[in-house]
């Protein structure tokens, strides 16, 4: 077996970098943001509760709708999710353009023609990607395009390649798509269960309050908290991110075993099945950004 064992992060062309940390950053933007309106919107509703019995309190109520709207404004004006979706997309296609080039995918077989005509398109590819991303958030680097490590990849038998591209691309994006998978069952479980707990608190509540048991009405801070919630998981997505990590998983098993069957001699063969594996990943992707655009929300 070859002593290069798999393609790190720091071996794809340094718009990979910039593209996932543009990515990281606006989803930490965007998630503070969406939890700081929400809790504020929360926060109205419990100062506005307490405004009946205080009156001075429902300036606190004002000033918290004063604070969500700006933070409204703020994400409909810097767009912190634009930058997530779109990073992650862009990142994520320069991984899988640089991991077919590395193992000789379609369209970067090793029997395409010679490695320099080859290694051109691919930078072509790069190139192209690089024009049509968003300038903004997309920092500097330093890192070639081919790095080392690719064309140690490239360069080995197609036997080797296979069992690196299995092993570091292949069984690494099956078991972190079976992981998420999980997560995002038990994430949307215990949402349904904690949204379930507030209608129940907002029915007791409400029903307590007329009958004069409680002397607060709490079935608008239990209504705010039910939206909260709802807002969140909508945000989240954790059924939606479920179901699409879970058939992406399996489809890439069944992609994996016609890797594992295929004839060795035939490179053009190994060329398109390594291929239809990139596109089962490139296509979650794909789903994973509709899923997100504000046009689906």
């Amino acid at each position: 077996m070859t002593e290069v064992e798999s393609l790190r992060e720091s071996d794809l062309p340094g718009l990979y970098q910039a593209a996932a940390s543009a990515s990281s950053r606006g989803r930490r933007r965007y998630e503070l943001a969406i939890r700081l309106r929400l809790g504020l919107v929360v926060a109205a509703a419990v100062s506005g509760m307490l405004a009946s019995l205080k009156g001075e309190i429902a300036a606190i109520t004002a000033l918290a709708f004063f604070g969500a709207l700006l933070v409204e404004i703020y994400v409909l004006n810097d767009r912190p999710d634009l930058a997530w979706y779109e990073g992650r997309a862009l990142a994520e296609t320069v991984k899988s353009l640089t991991w077919r080039y590395a193992v000789g995918a379609a369209p970067f077989a090793v029997s395409s023609g010679p490695d320099k005509a080859v290694g051109g398109r691919f930078r072509d590819q790069i190139s192209r990607l690089l024009k049509e991303s968003p300038q903004a958030g997309i920092a500097p680097t330093e890192s070639p395009v081919i790095g080392d490590r690719v064309q140690k990849i490239r360069a080995r038998p197609v036997a080797d390649r296979r069992a690196i591209y299995l092993r570091g691309r292949v069984v690494d994006q099956q078991r972190w798509y079976a992981g998420q998978a999980r997560i995002g069952e038990r994430r949307a479980t215990a949402w349904r269960v904690v949204m379930l707990l507030f209608e129940v608190a907002g029915f007791l509540g409400a029903v307590g309050y007329a009958l004069g048991a409680v002397a607060l009405d709490l079935s608008g801070t239990m209504a705010a908290l039910v939206g909260a919630g709802a807002a969140w998981t909508a945000t989240r997505r954790h059924d939606l991110s479920a179901r699409t990590y879970s058939y992406a998983s399996n489809e890439l098993s069944i992609v994996r075993d016609r890797l594992e069957d295929i004839d060795l001699s035939d490179e053009a063969c190994w060329a398109d099945t390594a291929a239809e594996a990139e596109n089962v990943i490139t296509s979650e992707n794909a789903a994973w950004r509709a899923a997100r655009s504000p046009a689906t929300q």
